[in-house]
C-alpha cells in the first residue's frame, strides 16, 4: 500500500497526487496552485517540494 501522508502538511488523505513516490494531498495541491509567487507561503511550498528532488537524487 502506498503511503498517503502529505509531504506538505503531514496529514493522511485519500485524495491527492503522487510526484514520484511522494504524496501531496488535494487540499495542499489546491493551495499551492492558488498561491502567488510573491507570497511567503510560496517559498514554504518550494522548500517542501525540494524534499522530492533530494530523495530522487540521494
Amino acid at each position: 500500500m502506498e503511503d498517503r501522508r502529505c509531504i506538505i502538511c503531514g496529514k493522511e488523505d485519500e485524495k491527492g497526487l503522487f510526484i514520484y513516490d511522494s504524496f501531496v494531498c488535494h487540499t495542499c495541491e489546491r493551495e499551492m496552485v492558488r498561491t502567488c509567487v510573491d507570497d511567503d507561503k510560496y517559498r514554504f511550498f518550494i522548500q517542501k517540494l525540494k524534499k522530492i528532488w533530494l530523495k530522487q537524487n540521494a
